[in-house]
């Protein structure tokens, strides 16, 4: 009697057939699994956290979502230390459980920086100058000189020389020669920009910097000027170190 060829016997497919439950098995377990291990499909919005202490973050119900990594620190003696200045992913985004969210703080212990030489600079140079060492500009005084540049430099009263150590983020005031016949800028347009652009422009047009008045008490990060006084007016001219108030919402 002729033998069946053994491709052809039904424990061939019998034992393949097996084979293949069993990979089907395998393959889907292991996409179950890492559905369930990876929350497939499913997202977390990412709350603001900004303005807010660690401690207050990591109480957040819904911070359980989350992993919180600290990757930077800065110092600014304008905000409350250990609180988040900025944060990575954003407000809002949409992002996986467990998901790693990188905050910026406010240091509570500053940083000293040696401070530049700002002697006979411009104010919008000294200005680019102490903000590329972490610095900002203060007040600005107009003194009597032919000059238009800066003759000195203080903070708190007191005269700076170039490589004194002081706090980095603080503010320095600048003594600026009124120069001949230049005792009048004119007044910029502030409306619609933000805090920063707004001081900047300020001092770099050789002004300053008067009350600041937040209509929103809970955001005083992310406004913008709707309000200034005095009020802009095109070919309006200002005196040198003139204050300008500023109205935020």
């Amino acid at each position: 009697m002729k033998e069946k060829h053994p491709l052809l016997s039904k424990k061939f497919y019998l034992h393949l057939g097996l084979a293949l439950l069993v990979i089907f098995l395998f393959f889907w377990i292991t996409l179950k699994f890492m559905n369930i291990y990876t929350k497939h499909g499913k997202t977390f919005p990412v709350e603001d956290y900004t303005g807010l202490k660690l401690e207050e973050v990591l109480n957040n119900p819904h911070s359980d979502n989350f992993e919180f990594v600290i990757n930077d620190s800065i110092f600014d003696n304008e905000r409350e230390k250990g609180t988040v200045v900025s944060q990575t992913p954003p407000p809002g985004a949409n992002v996986k459980k467990h998901r790693k969210i990188y905050l910026t703080i406010v240091a509570s212990q500053p940083e000293m920086v040696a401070c530049p030489n700002l002697q006979d600079l411009t104010v919008r140079q000294a200005t680019t100058v102490l903000e590329t060492y972490g610095m900002k500009v203060g007040k600005i005084e107009f003194v009597p000189d032919i000059g238009n540049t800066v003759i000195r430099w203080k903070q708190m009263g007191k005269t700076i020389s170039p490589g004194d150590k002081i706090v980095k983020g603080t503010r320095v005031d600048l003594v600026v020669g009124s120069g001949e016949g230049k005792g009048k800028t004119y007044l910029p347009d502030l409306v619609g920009k933000t805090r920063d652009e707004a001081r900047s422009i300020i001092t770099g047009a050789g002004l300053n910097v008067g009350s600041e008045f937040f209509l929103n008490r809970n955001d005083t990060i992310s406004v913008r000027v709707v309000k200034q006084s005095p009020g802009y007016a095109d070919d309006y001219e200002i005196s040198l170190g003139s204050i300008i108030d500023l109205w935020y919402e």
